[in-house]
């Protein structure tokens, strides 16, 4: 999201009475640590995915997506009208930080290869980047690959060089960002990986309540309508990615329902594990579900 538009907008809309300043990821406070960066005072406002959280709350990234679950609109209608957002605020209650809804973003690529997936048996002996942790590597690894996590900046030469057969990193328009049309000949597409990867902004709160209510009202209504304008120039920069993808001559294709399907039993059992193991997570991986459930009736494919 491009930050200096939020503050340029906001400044314009309070008549020059709010001014914010706007820095790139990393030059203030390490990429990652901006919900610790604004809790501190160090920065008033870090936006970042719950993902990055998990030191603290082991359970955080269910805020950030939810495998086999519900699409980015999805988790936009969860956080504000099912209960996300105040869910998201009560874990982080103790802190320093007010939460506030948020930006969600496109699918990340199911897996780029450079030899073809078919089944679950072709991932077999694949050497395979994942972000680490995630349910997709316990999945992939049943399935007999061997999972490799790396840095993202360390994935085109490793795959190269021959170190890396298979990755997942983001969304077609950020792949298509570090080239890696370059040395795959495979692209699978598919929602159930990583259906979204949410973020939320994170204020520090005695920044915050200086405000007066006019600009606090100001700024969560420009929070909101930069959060949906990143989310439909994704969209429509991962269409024009994935035409250049095809147009290069890779093939493009949906992923294997097999191989869905084992990511899908993957995760009803991490994520049941996740519950047994902390009443939070069991809470909001309840009120998901309860809202999953709801949505899908209404619109069986999805929103």
């Amino acid at each position: 999201m491009s930050l200096q538009n939020l503050a340029d907008d906001v400044e314009a809309a309070s008549g020059g009475r709010f001014i914010i300043k706007a820095y790139s990821g990393g030059s203030v406070a390490p990429a990652g640590k901006e919900f610790d960066a604004a809790e501190s005072g160090l920065i008033d406002i870090g936006v970042e995915t719950g993902s990055w959280l998990k030191d603290r709350w082991p359970y955080a990234d269910l805020f950030t997506y939810r495998t086999a679950s519900m699409t980015a609109l999805e988790m936009l209608l969860w956080n504000e009208v099912g209960g996300g957002l105040e869910l998201a605020r009560e874990e982080v209650q103790d802190s320093n930080v007010y939460v506030f809804n948020g930006l969600p973003m496109t699918p990340e690529i199911f897996l780029s290869s450079t030899k073809p997936i078919n089944s679950p048996a072709d991932l077999d002996g694949l050497r395979i980047r994942t972000a680490g942790g995630g349910i997709d590597g316990v999945a992939f690894a049943e399935a007999g690959a061997s999972i490799v996590s790396i840095a993202g900046g360390e994935v085109y030469e490793s795959v190269q060089r021959g170190v890396l057969d298979a990755f997942q990193y983001s969304s077609p328009s950020m792949d298509y960002s570090n080239a890696f049309y370059e040395i795959v000949d495979y692209v699978y597409m598919s929602p159930v990986r990583q259906p979204t990867d949410y973020h939320y902004y994170y204020i520090n709160k005695d920044s915050y309540d200086e405000l007066p209510a006019d600009l606090q009202e100001l700024l969560q209504l420009a929070l909101r309508r930069h959060g949906m304008e990143f989310f439909m120039n994704q969209a429509q920069e991962d269409t024009v990615a994935l035409a250049f993808y095809r147009d290069y001559g890779i093939t493009i294709e949906p992923m294997a329902k097999s191989v869905e399907d084992l990511l899908s039993e993957v995760a009803a059992v991490e994520y049941a594990k996740l519950a047994a193991e902390y009443p939070f997570a069991k809470k909001v991986i309840e009120s998901q579900d309860a809202f999953y459930a709801k949505i899908r009736e209404a619109f069986p494919s999805g929103l």
